[in-house]
């Protein structure tokens, strides 16, 4: 007799990313279309909750997992990392659906975002990436508005002319632009 195994296994590396998650408040589930005894037992070895694991689940499944989340958690943003053909639904419905390189061609249409290297690994940098992008807009708003309302109080207080005010306006656009460049990059605190 002969037996044949075939399969994925938990890459080593993948317990401490997930963990790396955890600590910076993200819940993790797991959502597969393989046999829920296997999901069920991937889930346990990477402690993840029972709860938020479904094993043997369709696209039209993982859809409907992620419209109950965002129902049950309304002010939660859900994300959804995916790599193929039977994720691109979820990622859709999901508020971020992220899909990695290597991933079916449906799943990096249907995704917000594209992970190019790293896989989950690289989420942590993305997490860190969009906190960095917010604060930059925020800077540029305020120092926007804090520019506008100067220059025109200064106008309509008939501390500058008109004219002036008009000609330094560019310089907002300019404030805006150089705080902008100056955040070109992020990095991940992992």
């Amino acid at each position: 007799p002969c037996a044949l195994f075939i399969g994925d296994q938990i890459r080593a590396a993948t317990p401490a990313r997930l963990d790396a998650l955890r600590e910076r408040g993200v819940q993790v589930g797991l959502l597969s279309g393989d046999p829920p005894k296997l999901v069920q037992q991937c889930a346990q070895a990477l402690d993840i909750p029972a709860e938020l694991t479904h094993g043997g689940v369709t696209p039209e499944g993982k859809r409907d997992v992620i419209m109950a989340l965002k129902t049950q958690h309304p002010k939660a943003v859900v994300v959804m990392i995916g790599d193929g053909v039977n994720d691109a639904v979820a990622m859709q419905e999901a508020h971020v659906g992220i899909a990695v390189h290597d991933g079916a061609q449906a799943a990096l249409v249907g995704a917000d975002i594209v992970v190019a290297n790293g896989g989950v690994a690289r989420v942590g940098l993305l997490m860190d990436g969009t906190r960095t992008v917010m604060r930059t807009v925020k800077r540029n708003l305020l120092g926007s508005a804090i520019y506008n309302a100067v220059g025109i109080g200064a106008a309509a207080l008939g501390v500058v002319v008109p004219l002036v005010a008009a000609v330094a306006m560019p310089f907002s656009s300019l404030f805006v632009i150089t705080s902008s460049l100056m955040q070109r990059f992020f990095v991940s605190r992992s």
